[in-house]
């Protein structure tokens, strides 16, 4: 995964996207597969340039694993550095940043539907906006130069390029408003865009904190962001602790489109990330310090603290997260390293242990 800058890079620290977000939700039921209640697909990153991404897949029924599904299913290659997945229309769209793709799959057969591949330098997540058109966050080249590309569902081309800010990561849909947050990329941003979904335009840009990374909405139509900070590192790669900024968790008013009062964390260099929200819309999920958090979205956020965070449970090798709406309950992606396969665990909301399977390699979210 590409951060917004090299030593994080290279060191594959996870700022929050979250997403996951990884986790994402199916659009439309479909006739051959329920969304998160006959299983749900696991995308394995890869190690960064060995072009050895992958795609599993659980089924509940059995209680197994599928690995190696893409290629299995279409006899090639996924790509280098799957980034993300999200299930739409029957369809699993599967953004593959460092090959400058998006394979598109049937979720009923897992055959090849159609392949993505122009315009899209450093695609990072997919988000259908309706039956005819869909968002996709874009890095650009320099992988500073952020984007949103609208895509025809009906042709798989990109029809429009929308300028949005440094490093657009992920996305969500609030009725005909996409709020986007600008993570930076290679280098730094502080803004979540908001576009027109009838118009394909910009209509607001929001300050949070630096370099914001991964939203959710709650059940009261708010949005939630969480965000790394701004790390700046010395000659000698050590902490420029004057110039650099804590990461963070802020809630944005959908109504007027305003930042509430910031949640900072304590230590920099470290920031919430793989932003989720619970079944019940109640409940924010997160990746903080080497373990899995929770808080409330009715805390008072004018008073509240990293005190309100609830640690469900640590373990420093977790690299994905996601959530299954259908039993709330929370999968994790274990990443001991970018050579070997990895696994996810399966936990209950209050953080008890359920059970774990092998995947492919950086396990980094699952969609349904």
């Amino acid at each position: 995964m590409k951060t917004n800058t090299l030593f994080n890079t290279w060191i594959k620290y996870s700022v929050f996207v979250l997403a996951l977000v990884l986790s994402s939700c199916s659009e439309d039921e479909g006739t051959g597969f329920v969304p998160g209640q006959d299983g749900f697909f696991i995308v394995n990153e890869g190690a960064w340039g060995n072009a050895n991404a992958s795609l599993s897949y659980l089924d509940k029924a059995t209680g197994s694993v599928s690995n190696n599904l893409f290629e299995t299913a279409t006899g090639k290659p996924l790509g280098d550095q799957a980034q993300s997945m999200t299930i739409f229309n029957d369809q699993g769209f599967i953004v593959v940043q460092n090959s400058s793709k998006i394979e598109v799959i049937s979720t009923l057969d897992y055959s090849l539907v159609a392949t993505i591949d122009e315009e899209l330098p450093s695609p990072r997540y997919f988000l259908g906006v309706d039956a005819s058109k869909a968002y996709v966050s874009d890095w650009g080249a320099d992988g500073s130069t952020g984007t949103i590309k609208v895509i025809d569902l009906s042709t798989y081309t990109v029809t429009k390029t929308i300028s949005t800010g440094a490093g657009t990561n992920q996305m969500v849909l609030v009725g005909d408003r996409v709020y986007a947050a600008n993570s930076g990329g290679w280098s730094y941003d502080n803004t979540v865009v908001v576009l027109d979904t009838n118009t394909d335009e910009v209509v607001a840009t929001i300050e949070v904190g630096d370099n914001p990374s991964s939203l959710v909405l709650d059940q009261n139509n708010n949005v939630w962001v969480t965000g790394s900070g701004r790390s700046v590192y010395n000659e000698d790669w050590s902490l420029n602790t004057e110039e650099s900024t804590p990461g963070f968790l802020a809630k944005i008013d959908t109504d007027n489109n305003t930042s509430q009062l910031k949640i900072e964390a304590p230590a920099l260099g470290v920031g919430p990330s793989r932003l989720l929200v619970d079944a019940t819309g109640e409940t924010l999920i997160f990746k903080y310090q080497g373990g899995v958090y929770t808080a409330s979205i009715n805390m008072n956020i004018a008073s509240a603290n990293v005190q309100d965070f609830h640690n469900l449970f640590n373990d420093e090798n977790i690299y994905g997260l996601g959530v299954d709406l259908s039993t709330n309950q929370i999968i994790t992606g274990i990443a001991p390293d970018y050579t070997n396969p990895g696994s996810i665990k399966i936990y209950q909301i209050d953080g008890s242990f359920i059970e774990e399977h092998t995947v492919g390699i950086g396990p980094n979210g699952i969609a349904y």
